[in-house]
């Protein structure tokens, strides 16, 4: 059956693509129906046809014939010539054409008749996420492969693409080969090519590598130990029971506080009760600096239960937890019992529940259609998230676009909907976490995963110097040109020693990919123009979606669903795209892929169009980020990244963590989030969704949707601080609230929303480094009021302190400071209170000792204690 019949019309429409684009190849114009005709006919005894093209021809349109193909012979179309440098990761296409009635299956690709010092690979099947995976192509469809060719010596290199395609309704195969010839000539290309991006030679970016990867901690963490059962990480201590599954954990703070009640017990109840199990052994891998792992087996009559588990040193802990039946089985449950102890489980984050003080009970059932998969439970000085996973868990998409590609029901713990996690009281010391799957039969032989992530906090004491010192420029101008030459001025002027570089920005145009060969000159310049004035930048930078500007996006069009994340294309309808995609996304990408960011720049690149797609999770684009971090690193010197939402996993974060430390004195990486708990975003919780990122991030920027003014502190510091995890915050909806937000050490940033310059200036009067923060969640701060209205967090040095309190309430409230004199290490008899002018925030005022202090509602005041 011949492809379909094209529309003329469509041609014009293709070269406003392009030139949207601002790609400097020609339009790929397709061929007309008469020529396509024409063609087809002249390969009508050929059930698929097979052409090669440049890297600089790519095939754009898999349901279209190019037109170039008509002006080239059978011989010509076959047989690929091109030319490379030394050096040089040189690639070009071999494309599949069905020329059928029913579907093929490209099998297997092979290189044959290459030297053997030269190394080739097919990037379509690089990519894919299932090694396995086969691509099939439908009738009049054409399937592009991307050919990668590492040219080493000057000289010719010759071989043939063997592809074997499986014929779908014969069962039989078609032998297909390509022959090619590369002549690698001239001067030899540095970096294997990948510092132009129209040699498309970053496609390399996409292989495996060992890039970020090292035994070593990343800065701000210690090496995990191991003494017997006993694991020690930086601000925690996990204890292990003989069967693997946790027996305690335990901060390391001078009064350490103990999480659980009871070790960790992980239940097999069948008809006739619960299973006994042999004694287990537990076995230890030999030890790294960065983790420890173990592996526990038991057995009974009935099943036997393996228990594997790995920790690191940032406090996650992955557990896989197999059950296989050696007989038939009817079981009333499969659960595992966490005892939490009563004093340790002030808080709760996560099933649905927004943050904050733990409330009386908790009982929640699996349902997709949110984003909850995980509880966090504890204290600021030590808790734990418990993430529960099946054997069949995929990193669903994060944001307004979680409905494309929502949690998969764990097959073990969701059990049909049947499974549930509850925390409610157990005794009156006792506070029990019960994950649950109710009820199943398994046939002997039958496998099934209870698998659960456990990230222990704080993963690492929080640093309070960093938050003093780390002052941001977020240049927040719609128009791209408006200012962004004059924001190292601005920021050495006003005070702010790192600038966060948006998209849409001159230096950096297009969202996610600062890679433009034309825009990387302006982007160098910015960065270094800021260095020389002692001002660090960060980059706008993460996965989650991508430009369709990047000179790569045929490449990835070509490896299906593998990059691009699978949907409905032209029909997705987002808050965003209420319409759907844009015309011109259409018109490129025909379908299945989520429409994303989309913006008309102004400024140097007025009228280009930035549309974006959705990525797909825990893809090889993994791989090509971190390359294209540590190629920033190297040639622009970026100092970090600015991460707004990711479809990042922490392995990949840790890596990229290392890139940088690697790369630069003194890096920083930053995370924004819009508020999960949206209803678009499939309520959500954003600090849930992230935690076991904060480990390798420095400051959380939380974030449109979130709300400063009516919450409440535990529902802040929970939710919105970071700093029972690690990690310390910024504000940002509106602001926040100036007064509220230095219970938690918290400003909102420069250049966005909110002025924090005065603050910046008070802190440097006072002198905020080298305090110690004792906050209002400490059961021992030494400075409290009597109102529970109104909080107070302690900033304590040598010989004064500054004391943060602020109202709740909307009505002024006159309280009395509760000071313990003698943790403060001050006398009362000598002290004086006052309050310092700080613009937009208070006037100079003065008490006495024991006099009450009046304070506005919703506001509060600085108080400084020497």
């Amino acid at each position: 059956m011949a492809p379909s019949v094209f529309a003329l019309t469509t041609l014009c429409l293709l070269s406003l693509v392009v030139e949207a684009i601002g790609q400097s190849s020609p339009p790929d114009q397709t061929a007309s129906t008469l020529q396509t005709r024409s063609w087809l006919g002249a390969h009508q005894s050929e059930r698929l046809i097979i052409v090669t093209d440049p890297r600089d021809k790519p095939v754009r349109r898999h349901d279209r014939i190019p037109a170039i193909w008509m002006t080239r012979s059978k011989g010509e179309l076959e047989r690929f010539d091109g030319v490379a440098q030394p050096g040089e990761f040189y690639v070009f296409q071999v494309s599949v054409v069905n020329n059928g009635i029913q579907p093929v299956t490209i099998h297997s690709i092979a290189f044959r008749g290459l030297p053997k010092e030269i190394e080739a690979t097919c990037l379509n099947q690089a990519v894919s996420m299932d090694p396995g995976k086969r691509i099939t192509i439908q009738p009049s469809q054409i399937q592009p492969l991307w050919i990668g060719i590492q040219a080493v010596q000057p000289g010719i290199v010759s071989g043939n693409v063997e592809i074997a395609v499986a014929l779908g309704e014969s069962g039989s195969f078609e032998q297909l080969s390509a022959p090619f010839r590369v002549k690698v000539e001239g001067t030899p290309v540095p970096n294997h090519g990948v510092d132009e991006g129209w040699r498309l030679a970053r496609l390399k970016w996409l292989l495996p590598s060992e890039l970020g990867i090292d035994s070593k901690p990343t800065k701000s963490f210690k090496a995990i130990g191991r003494i017997g059962n006993l694991i020690t990480l930086t601000s925690t201590t996990l204890a292990l029971e003989p069967n693997g599954l946790p027996a305690q954990i335990k901060s390391r703070s001078e009064s350490p506080l103990e999480l659980l009640a009871a070790p960790a017990h992980l239940a097999v109840v069948s008809e006739k009760g619960e299973l006994s199990w042999s004694t287990p052994h537990l076995a230890f891998a030999p030890h790294r600096d960065d983790r420890v792992s173990w592996k526990a087996t038991q057995d009974s009559k009935e099943a036997t239960l393996l228990v594997e588990g790995s920790a690191e040193f940032d406090g996650f802990v992955r557990y896989r937890v197999v059950l296989e039946a050696k007989e038939a089985l009817n079981l009333s449950d499969v659960r595992l019992d966490v005892p939490y102890r009563k004093e340790s489980a002030r808080f709760q984050l996560g099933l649905g529940f927004h943050g904050g003080y733990a409330p009386p009970k908790t009982d929640w059932k699996w349902n997709v259609a949110y984003q909850q998969d995980c509880v966090w439970l504890g204290d600021v000085s030590v808790g734990a998230q418990w993430r529960f996973k099946g054997s069949n868990y995929e990193r669903p998409l994060v944001n307004i676009y979680y409905g494309f590609r929502p949690l998969n029901l764990p097959d073990s713990w969701g059990n049909s909907g049947l499974g549930g996690i509850q925390v409610e009281p157990s005794g009156v010391k006792s506070t029990l976490l019960k994950a649950y799957s109710g009820n199943r039969r398994m046939e002997p032989g039958e496998r099934l995963e209870f698998n659960f992530d456990l990230q222990i906090t704080p993963s690492r004491p929080i640093d309070t110097e960093k938050q003093w010192a780390t002052r941001f420029y977020h240049p927040n101008e719609l128009s791209e040109a408006a200012k962004i030459d004059q924001a190292v001025d601005t920021a050495k002027q006003d005070g702010a020693n790192v600038i966060n570089i948006h998209h849409r920005k001159p230096v950096n145009p297009f969202i996610n990919y600062p890679f433009n060969d034309f825009s990387v000159p302006d982007l160098k310049s910015f960065v270094d123009s800021a260095h020389k004035r002692d001002i660090r930048v960060k980059l706008y930078y993460t996965t989650r979606e991508l430009t369709w500007q990047l000179p790569e996006i045929w490449a990835l069009k070509s490896f299906g669903d593998a990059i691009i994340q699978s949907g409905p294309g032209p029909n997705a309808r987002t808050v965003i795209n209420p319409n759907g995609a844009h015309p011109l996304l259409t018109e490129s990408l025909v379908d299945n892929f989520i429409p994303a960011w989309t913006a008309s720049l102004d400024g140097k690149y007025a009228g280009k169009l930035d549309l974006a797609v959705i990525t797909r999770p825990d893809s090889a684009w993994s791989n090509y980020y971190l390359n294209g971090l540590d190629w920033l690193v190297k040639n622009i010197h970026i100092d970090g990244t600015y991460i707004d939402d990711t479809a990042l996993d922490r392995t990949s974060l840790q890596r990229a963590r290392r890139i940088l430390e690697g790369g630069r004195p003194d890096p920083l990486i930053d995370l924004h989030s819009w508020n999960h708990e949206d209803p678009l975003a499939a309520r959500g919780s954003s600090t849930s969704i992230y935690m076991e990122l904060f480990p390798y991030i420095d400051r959380i920027w939380l974030g449109e949707g979130f709300d400063y003014t009516n919450t409440t502190p535990d529902y802040w510091l929970v939710a919105m601080s970071g700093i029972p995890y690690g990690v310390m915050s910024e504000m940002l909806q509106n602001g926040g609230n100036v007064w509220r937000g230095m219970l938690f050490g918290e400003t909102c940033r420069l250049g966005w929303s909110g002025d924090p310059r005065s603050m910046w200036q008070f802190w440097d009067r006072f002198g905020m480094s080298g305090t110690q923060m004792i906050g209002w969640w400490d059961r021992g701060c030494p400075v409290k009021t009597d109102s529970i209205d109104v909080p107070a967090t302690v900033y304590k040095k040598s010989g004064k302190c500054l004391v943060a309190i602020a109202n709740w309430t909307g009505k002024a409230k006159e309280i009395r400071l509760l000071i313990d004199w003698k943790k403060l290490g001050l006398d009362p008899s000598k002290a004086k209170i006052s309050a310092q002018s700080i613009e937009g925030f208070q006037s100079e005022t003065k008490w006495n000792v024991g006099e009450p202090i009046e304070v506005p509602g919703g506001k509060g005041w600085l108080l400084v204690i020497q």
